[in-house]
């Protein structure tokens, strides 16, 4: 069975309420309200992965103050969709707005505890720049990765994912 996959922008009215469950299962003790204030006051882009107008994903793409640097601040793909190549779009997606931006470089920073994230970015063309060590306490190493965009093809994905269940 194939699903037909939409990427676009994210929309505060259409798309908080699916956003807020993704973010739910891996930040469960945070409050709607504070939720809804980083959405309103991020300055970087939310793109939703949907299907059938359900939202089953979301990234967001911020532009620090650092030169042709683009960030991932955030992915999450629902649990029941996950290893069907959505995520890889999301990433596709932002890769592909950050060299129409003329970025050189996208990083992503995820703990070092967290090897199925580390694993995914690696599998879709990041490499490993560093650890650090206690970065949000006590025991919570991060790792950071990046991608050189200058050197990364893009050519047109397609959109539909095929289900393998």
């Amino acid at each position: 069975m194939q699903k037909n996959i939409n990427i676009r922008d994210f929309e505060m009215e259409k798309d908080f309420d699916w956003i807020f469950l993704l973010d739910r299962c891996v930040n469960a003790t945070r409050y709607r309200k504070k939720v809804q204030e980083e959405i309103q006051n991020y300055s970087g882009d939310i793109y939703v992965a949907t299907i059938n107008k359900k939202v089953i994903g979301f990234i967001s793409l911020s532009y620090p103050f650092w030169d042709k640097v683009a960030m991932i601040d955030y992915l999450a793909v629902e649990e029941n969709y996950r290893k069907q190549g959505i995520g890889r779009l999301l990433i596709h997606h932002v890769l592909k707005r950050a060299q129409e931006l003329s970025m050189r470089y996208v990083c992503v920073q995820t703990g070092l505890w967290n090897l199925g994230a580390i694993n995914f970015y690696k599998r879709v063309g990041f490499s490993l720049r560093g650890v650090f060590p206690e970065y949000v306490g006590e025991g919570n190493d991060m790792i950071w990765l990046d991608i050189d965009i200058r050197k990364y093809p893009l050519q047109k994905q397609q959109e539909t994912v095929i289900n393998k269940r």
